[in-house]
């Protein structure tokens, strides 16, 4: 289809033959389909560099404890970052990380302590990289923790 081949305009817009994502989302948000069109609607606004109507479209999405879900949230996080909101980035993707279970949540916790060390909030950045060590050792982001608690450590001398 047009999203997933990145023609992100076309699939916002819908063509002659197809219903855009955003007619969807407008006019249908309320059923399952509808409510699964704001989610791609939403990304394929971020896509676009459309930030502030991907939020729109993220905070209306109606998100389970699921993939989308933090998915949703970490979208949300990342607009916060282009507009150099850090810290609110960082509990965005904290947010995410809350949504799923094991090792998955260990990725979106890393964005989080890399989003607060850009906000300068070294204390949440610790917090969060220590729950990585302490919960997920065995995760791919744990082998990073160490680094970036040895910058906390030498930014805080």
């Amino acid at each position: 289809g047009v999203y997933e081949n990145g023609n992100y305009k076309q699939a916002l817009q819908g063509t002659a033959q197809t219903t855009g994502l955003l007619a969807l989302a407008d006019n249908y948000g309320g059923s399952r389909s509808g409510n699964l069109a704001r989610y791609y609607a939403a990304d394929a606004l971020y896509q676009t560099e459309q930030y502030d109507r991907a939020l729109k479209y993220y905070k209306a999405f109606e998100k389970g404890d699921n993939l989308l879900g933090a998915s949703a949230y970490a979208g949300m996080a990342a607009v916060h970052e282009n507009k150099e909101q850090f810290e609110r980035a960082g509990d965005l993707y904290k947010q995410a990380a809350g949504v799923l279970p094991g090792n998955q949540s260990a990725k979106y916790l890393m964005q989080a302590g890399r989003a607060y060390l850009d906000a300068g909030a070294g204390e949440k950045a610790r917090t969060v990289f220590e729950r990585v060590k302490q919960n997920y050792p065995d995760s791919q982001q744990a082998d990073n923790v160490a680094m970036y608690l040895a910058r906390l450590e030498a930014q805080s001398q």
